[in-house]
């Protein structure tokens, strides 16, 4: 679908950096004019490419740089054990398509995000902290931790900044026990978070899923 919307998007974009060298406002005003809407879903066959191809191409906010492909997405897509959420946008001027994307291993006392991924096209807008801002809430009202993978690549230390800004840390914590080491992958941190709520963003509206209902309906 993404790549059937190249040309629309492309437009889009063109006049969506038109609209920002004429605006003289703060960069939250602009972000707040352009009518920005975040949907977070949960993945299905059909996204299934586009996040290949997500892990293949993003290097800079992509959390550890290891590459997913289709056949190991369609099987975690498949595991109950295991959350894929796919990110997409759009604002006044037109879609951005799938943008992000969320691996998520479910335990009972700690969610583990095995990666996060999101497109250098909205680094600009945020989207990586309002991604992790409402994981964190959603962790929050669940009740449970959150640890989340990083692997340093050289270019990808502005992930590294949203995760501490965000709050994870490389602190101890029992939870960590039920926490499989990442098999052949080397480098890779588990970051740690005690999760707070989180306010709504500002800059744009979100729609998003229950996680916490989700995750119980596929135990039961």
């Amino acid at each position: 679908t993404d790549s059937k919307r190249r040309r629309e998007m492309y437009q889009a974009s063109f006049k969506r950096d038109a609209e920002r060298t004429s605006f003289s406002g703060p960069d939250a005003d602009f972000l707040r004019s352009l009518e920005l809407v975040l949907h977070i879903e949960h993945a299905t066959e059909g996204s299934l490419s586009r996040l290949e191809e997500l892990t293949a191409r993003t290097s800079q906010m992509n959390a550890t740089g290891v590459r997913y492909s289709n056949d190991v997405l369609r099987a975690l897509l498949a595991d109950p054990g295991h959350e894929v959420l796919v990110a997409t946008m759009a604002d006044r001027f037109g879609p951005y398509g799938a943008i992000g994307m969320l691996l998520l291993e479910m335990h009972e006392q700690v969610w583990h995000l095995k990666l996060l991924v999101t497109s250098c096209r909205v680094i600009s807008f945020g989207t990586g902290t309002v991604i992790l801002n409402w994981l964190g809430d959603q962790a929050a009202l669940s009740n449970v931790h959150l640890t989340a993978d990083f692997r340093p690549t050289g270019r990808n230390r502005m992930m590294e900044v949203a995760y501490r800004f965000a709050g994870y840390s490389d602190e101890d914590c029992s939870c960590l026990a039920g926490i499989a080491e990442p098999a052949g992958q080397g480098e890779i941190q588990c970051l740690h978070l005690v999760p707070a709520r989180q306010d709504p963003p500002t800059t744009m509206r979100l729609v998003a899923p229950d996680l916490l209902n989700g995750f119980h309906a596929q135990r039961a």
